[in-house]
């Protein structure tokens, strides 16, 4: 199997995202503060993002689109409820800084759209 450079790009899409998890699984661990459902959610999403690096299949990529469009329900909504907390808590600067951060993550949804497989099934 020969590895093109787009093959690779493709695959560090998906090992980036792994590595985060991966230190996110450390981390917690090291500071004692995992719960059980935490870890299941963590663990499944380093099974998958590792999956999808290895094979490239789209019912990986199915899988790893739910995960993000899950993350980014989450996010928002959470991000909404917060805006009670812009003046006490939060400066306004930040809060558009999330925002922004949001919009960049929903880029990367983008690009993850466009290179989903189309010839690999499993």
């Amino acid at each position: 199997m020969v590895l093109t450079r787009r093959k690779i790009l493709k695959r560090l899409l998906y090992i980036i995202p792994l590595l985060f998890f991966t230190f996110g699984i450390v981390s917690e661990f090291q500071l004692g503060i995992i719960d059980i459902i935490e870890l299941f959610v963590l663990v499944f999403a380093v099974l998958a993002f590792l999956y999808q690096a290895i094979r490239n299949s789209f019912v990986g990529w199915m899988i790893i689109m739910t995960l993000y469009f899950i993350y980014l329900v989450i996010w928002v909504s959470e991000l909404i409820k917060s805006y009670d907390l812009v003046g006490a808590k939060y400066d306004f600067n930040i809060y558009i800084t999330w925002w922004s951060l949001v919009v960049a993550y929903l880029g990367v949804g983008v690009v993850y759209f466009f290179q989903r497989p189309k010839n690999r099934i499993l």
